[in-house]
């Protein structure tokens, strides 16, 4: 079995190497254009191997399958506890396993969750109309069959395994606390591979939302997660290992799956931001190298969203974007984090990402701030330039453009694209106003960027460094003229009509409302005029001045 083991191994690593090989580096040179003068030369074709057929001699593995096919649990655990890698080498077995949970599981999900009879028309031919009139499809005919998961049916055949009986040696659930007793032991063999079967691992989770209600207490009408849930709970530090375990690591082996991402999210949403954001951090950290199959998909996504970063821009976006949601659906983390860093070293990355982001989930988004929010805390990024006056461009960046007669700022960078992102999308808002008001708190005044981004591209404040000559006269009149003469394009007549729908102004009043940030934030932003001074005496005194000025004028 250590040979068997050892070839596994190996085969692991040429898939690896071949999954970081590029196509470009594995394509033949390029011919020359003199090559044409030339006579062409006939190539001798290398002489052609013949392939030796290698027959399968692990007899241990086919037992194992054979015994799980037949229902022997027993004997079939006790080689499992014995060759745990074995699920990994053979694909098979995890589809034997999935096929008992599957059984075992089905009971309690009808009784659970199935409330209407289903409807037969999707599984059976209909009739058709022909010259003779509406004439029905044949029965299907029962043919037995030695291949367990037993092969789907077709139009004309039903495949029925040759011993029914070996559901009777299977552990039937009857409530939902036989998921952490019958269901949880079996999925340890399996682990990640769960993936090999969406299905099942669909009502799995749902099985599990419904197992986390009983948690929630009886007077909580609101759907969202609340610090005031317990999180000391069995059943939740018990679907908090799941998590951990088995459904975040097969994620990304299941590709462009909405469905099951949905779920997921659904489970990981009624846990608090820092307990989801403790797995996200471990997802992206430590589990993609947990698992050689994991390992492998890690490549192939980071190739993958490189390759979809690099071809967007604002004339394939609509082509892209459901590339984009499909790899945002399981690999969101490589995903995200590319995104991010060629936002802040590309400025005009921005609005194209934005766009592109229009089918991601409601998961997605969740890491997606937390891949920003570890942008902006990462210490080894400094905010302002060797300068020690403007603020670095990762972070934010600007330019102006000339606009009829008015002189138009554009901001670019991280910040900006955070407020977008709230602006478009209706992500959660508390943790970014967190994050703002401990870093003031702690003395980096230098946040307060962002704050000013949110203010503008959510609310439509725009901060305004200067004014020209008839932008000053037109601050004489109404409120209609000061509007468009400052903020035509943001709160205006020339407010673009996909703009006008965003609820912007409403999502950030309410992020400050209901996370009750909008008093310390207000005194935060207030105190960092006067302690600006004595909190930074080694700033740039043109820094100082500018931080001072801006505090004061604009917030």
């Amino acid at each position: 079995m250590e040979n068997y083991h050892k070839e596994y191994e190996s085969e692991v690593q040429s898939r690896l190497a071949g999954a970081k090989n590029s196509m470009l580096a594995m394509a033949a040179p390029l011919e020359s254009g003199s090559s044409s003068l030339h006579p062409k030369t006939k190539t001798v074709p290398p002489p052609e191997t013949k392939k030796v057929e290698s027959k399968d001699t692990n007899q241990k593995a086919g037992l194992l399958a054979a015994l799980l096919a037949m229902g022997a649990l027993k004997p079939a655990i006790n080689i499992l506890s014995t060759f745990p890698w074995l699920v990994d080498s053979r694909p098979e077995i995890a589809d034997l396993i999935i096929r008992i949970l599957k059984v075992s599981i089905s009971p309690l999900y009808e009784s659970q969750l199935v409330i209407k009879e289903r409807n037969t028309s999707f599984t059976h031919p209909k009739a058709r109309y022909g010259p003779s009139g509406v004439s029905f499809p044949p029965p299907r005919k029962p043919v037995l069959t030695l291949w367990a998961p037993t092969p789907p049916s077709t139009h004309t055949t039903d495949f029925v395994f040759f011993y029914p009986d070996w559901i009777d040696r299977v552990p039937i659930s009857t409530c939902l606390d036989d998921l952490e007793n019958v269901i949880e032991p079996l999925m340890r063999f399996i682990g990640l591979h769960a993936s090999r079967d969406p299905l099942f691992l669909t009502k799995f989770l749902r099985l599990g939302r419904l197992h986390l209600q009983y948690t929630v207490p009886a007077d909580l009408e609101s759907k969202k997660s609340s610090d005031e849930l317990d999180f000391g709970h069995p059943i939740r530090q018990f679907w908090f290992t799941i998590l951990r375990r088995y459904l975040l690591p097969a994620l990304p082996l299941i590709r462009g799956n909405a469905v099951c991402t949905v779920e997921v999210w659904n489970i990981i949403r009624q846990y608090e931001t820092t307990m989801r954001w403790r797995l996200y951090g471990e997802w992206k950290e430590h589990t993609y190298r947990s698992h050689p199959e994991l390992r492998i998909r890690a490549v192939q996504a980071d190739r993958e969203s490189k390759g979809i970063l690099r071809r967007l821009s604002l004339n394939t976006v609509d082509s892209l974007s459901g590339s984009v949601a499909k790899l945002a659906h399981s690999n969101p983390c490589i995903l995200f984090q590319n995104a991010v860093n060629q936002i802040m070293a590309y400025e005009n990355l921005a609005i194209v990402v934005i766009q592109a982001l229009r089918y991601v989930t409601n998961m997605g988004f969740d890491v997606l701030v937390f891949i920003i929010l570890g942008a902006f805390a990462n210490p080894d990024k400094p905010r302002v330039k060797d300068d020690g006056v403007n603020t670095s461009d990762w972070l934010q960046s600007g330019f102006f453009i000339i606009s009829l007669s008015s002189l138009i700022y554009m901001s670019l960078g991280l910040a900006s694209f955070t407020g977008m992102l709230f602006r478009r999308y209706s992500a959660d808002l508390t943790p970014v106003l967190k994050y703002i008001v401990h870093q003031l708190y702690n003395g980096q005044a230098m946040d307060i960027v962002v704050l000013r981004e949110l203010i503008w591209k959510m609310a439509g404040i725009e901060p305004l460094p200067t004014l020209s000559e008839s932008q000053m006269m037109a601050m004489a009149g109404g409120p209609t003229l000061r509007i468009e003469s400052i903020a035509s394009e943001t709160r205006g007549a020339r407010l673009d009509p996909a703009d006008a729908v965003l609820k912007g102004p409403q999502r950030l009043a309410k992020g400050l409302l209901e996370s009750s940030l909008a008093l310390p934030l207000l005194i935060q932003v207030t105190q960092q005029r006067q302690a600006c001074v004595y909190k930074a005496p080694n700033t740039h005194l043109k820094s100082l001045a500018g931080l001072y000025d801006a505090v004061g004028l604009k917030y």
